[in-house]
């Protein structure tokens, strides 16, 4: 299992991971838009325009990436005299160790979110406006100390009796489904409040926490004293183990007919204040709840020092026979070292365990041009309380309705980071709406359409069916 995790650690730095975790909601540009039918999200007190319908997986989706670090930090140009290969990764020869290294933050995090709303409806009626909602959500934290680098790229360089103490690598992934109900209540014209409840299914769920590799060189190899523990938990999972002395090692994971695999319960409560013609305040506090995981799995690191052979330096053309290695295996071969670097052994199973799911804080402030309705500025507030870290965001935006159907938003963020430029654009005639845009867009992204720099991009699309009349007419 380790080595699986730690391989799809290694895949987060390369840009390349999928394995997504509890949302960070990935759609601050809708925020101020009244035409977008799925703006409740974000706040349970805000209403939509008509009363829709989802079309299934599509009448919600949002993927978001945010880093400190980027593609271009690990992954660097190759001049092969050949012509075939273009790129290498961080720890070829022909990447000086100061060009390296130079580009990394004492903490390098990285986190991938994703929102899909499966199912949806929502209309007035019991005195406001009320949702009905299928959402399913991932997401993925990581936390990469420079140390941890330093050791990858140097480590063999170094005299006998050097020594690395690496902090804290961590990873934290989940997968769930939410079903949500929402009412939204206007209890003057000016405020309104909102309120959802959510039950929540479980999904998957894994944990890699090395708290401290202490690490010295001896002779033509490195001696490890780790500390860490792992958790997984996905129902018809089992840990795939080799048996030594010390006890059974994890090699990695079986998985036979998974299904839910928990539950939880969390809720949303919002507000909504027109203070005056042309200032509107909001705030609204989401995902309050827990989940409670079946059979988690366990593993840790025993408190005894073992041999680790290093990092190999991956060339593009280093192997015997000259020809040259194409840049799968010189990612093969680094995920293979990150494997052998800790070792966790099972430590059997624990009923249950509940986790508290990562909370959101939205505050709003929109303010209405007096001298053009169609025009308002709002800046948006965003915090995330996450257990790895929480990330801070400030989005000041320009939002303009030229006409009764359309209307389109363009911001700009900055957070503890990274800055972004967001934009969406918003159809809402009668009968449907469709919106499209991004939080974070990518201005430079490689042939697999990965962000170059910072890991920051993401979309955001929805499509609904909306009947009814508009609620101000």
């Amino acid at each position: 299992m380790m080595r699986s995790s730690i391989k799809k650690t290694g895949a987060v730095i390369f840009g390349c991971i999928t394995v997504l975790t509890a949302s960070a909601q990935p759609f601050g540009s809708a925020y101020f838009l009244e035409g977008i039918s799925n703006r409740h999200r974000m706040n349970p007190a805000f209403m939509s325009e008509r009363n829709y319908i989802s079309i299934p997986a599509l009448s919600l989706i949002g993927v978001s990436a945010q880093g400190n670090v980027g593609l271009t930090d690990f992954i660097y140009k190759y001049d092969d005299p050949g012509g075939k290969y273009e790129l290498t990764t961080f720890m070829s020869s022909t990447v000086g160790r100061e060009e390296f290294l130079n580009r990394l933050h004492p903490v390098n995090r990285l986190q991938i979110n994703t929102d899909v709303t499966l199912l949806g409806t929502g209309f007035y009626g019991f005195g406001g406006f009320n949702t009905i909602e299928l959402v399913s959500r991932s997401n993925t934290n990581t936390n990469l100390p420079y140390e941890l680098f330093d050791f990858m790229k140097t480590g063999m360089d170094k005299a006998e009796g050097s020594s690395y103490r690496i902090p804290h690598v961590r990873n934290i992934s989940d997968a769930y489904v939410e079903l949500a109900l929402g009412h939204a209540h206007a209890l003057n014209e000016k405020l309104s409040l909102g309120v959802k409840f959510k039950v929540l299914f479980a999904g998957a769920y894994a944990d890699v926490d090395i708290n401290q590799l202490d690490v010295t060189l001896k002779q033509d190899q490195w001696e490890i004293l780790a500390q860490g523990t792992l958790l997984g938990s996905l129902d018809g999972a089992t840990f795939k183990t080799k048996e030594e002395e010390k006890g059974d090692r994890i090699k990695g994971i079986d998985v036979d007919d998974p299904r839910r695999n928990g539950w939880g319960l969390a809720t949303d409560v919002g507000l909504n204040c027109q203070v005056t013609e042309d200032l509107a305040l909001s705030g609204a506090i989401t995902d309050l709840g827990f989940l409670v995981w079946k059979n988690m799995l366990r593993g840790a690191t025993l408190n005894e020092p073992y041999l680790f052979d290093g990092f190999e330096s991956i060339d593009v053309d280093d192997d015997d026979s000259g020809s040259p290695d194409d840049f799968d295996k010189q990612l093969d071969k680094l995920g293979d070292d990150l494997g052998n670097l800790a070792k966790f052994y099972d430590q059997g199973e624990i009923t249950r365990e509940r986790r508290l799911i990562a909370a959101t804080l939205h505050l709003g402030a929109e303010y209405t041009m007096p001298f053009y309705r169609g025009l308002s500025a709002g800046f948006l507030w965003t915090t995330r309380f996450h257990e790895l870290h929480t990330w801070t965001e400030g989005r000041l935006s320009a939002n303009l309705s030229p006409s009764r159907w359309f209307d389109f938003s363009v911001n700009y963020a900055l957070s503890n980071l990274s800055t972004s430029l967001g934009w969406i654009i918003n159809f809402h005639p009668k009968g449907i709406n469709f919106f499209v845009g991004s939080d974070r867009m990518v201005t430079e992204v490689n042939s697999q359409g990965i962000p170059l720099n910072d890991l920051n991009g993401g979309v955001i699309l929805g499509m609904n069916i909306t009947f009814g009349n508009r609620r101000y007419e």
